[in-house]
């Protein structure tokens, strides 16, 4: 007799309103774009609150993996507000590579995370503006392991005290 295997349906824990208008894309966007949730309206990057003539990036799901990727460093959603990881162990995590061309692509991700601005409009007319990543400092530190016979040690590279702003964290804190 063959036992019939049973079907485990997984359940991803979003808010609705998510659903109907995704923060991050689905493909890359080459201009801003504006996204309806609940009330409230977000518009999200092509633009910039004090250079009229910059345009930051917007974001699709290469950042949405990003800003995930970053969490992964923390103990917990809730659990400090700072988050340290060097490129090699974020690449790792985000797609386990840590190739030089991909390291490359994954610098120029987080790089458009701290370049984006995300502009809410509140239903009472007002509007407020912040960065998905408020803070970073970032370090060169001498690598953990040893180079290669004839190679040069190439120093590893460190975002410390990557904080992001109250706003995403609150509306982290609300998904979970």
């Amino acid at each position: 007799m063959i036992a019939k295997e049973k079907l485990v349906v997984a359940k991803a824990l979003v808010p609705k309103d998510y659903l109907r208008g995704p923060v991050f894309a689905a493909r890359p966007q080459k201009g801003g774009r504006m996204v309806q949730i609940g009330e409230r309206v977000y518009e999200i990057g092509g633009f910039s609150p004090l250079d009229t003539e910059q345009v930051s990036p917007a974001l699709d799901m290469r950042h949405g993996r990003a800003c995930f990727t970053m969490l992964s460093f923390r103990s917990s959603l809730d659990g400090g507000d700072t988050i340290s990881f060097s490129i090699n162990e974020f690449c790792h995590r985000y797609a386990a590579s840590q190739g030089g061309r991909y390291a490359r692509d994954v610098r120029r991700i987080i790089t458009d995370l701290l370049n984006c601005y995300i502009r809410v409009h509140h239903p009472d007319g007002s509007d407020s503006t912040y960065r998905i990543i408020e803070r970073v400092e970032i370090t060169r530190k001498p690598p953990r392991r040893k180079p290669k016979t004839g190679s040069v040690a190439q120093k590893e590279i460190w975002l410390d005290q990557v904080r992001m702003s109250p706003e995403f964290h609150s509306l982290l804190l609300n998904i979970a």
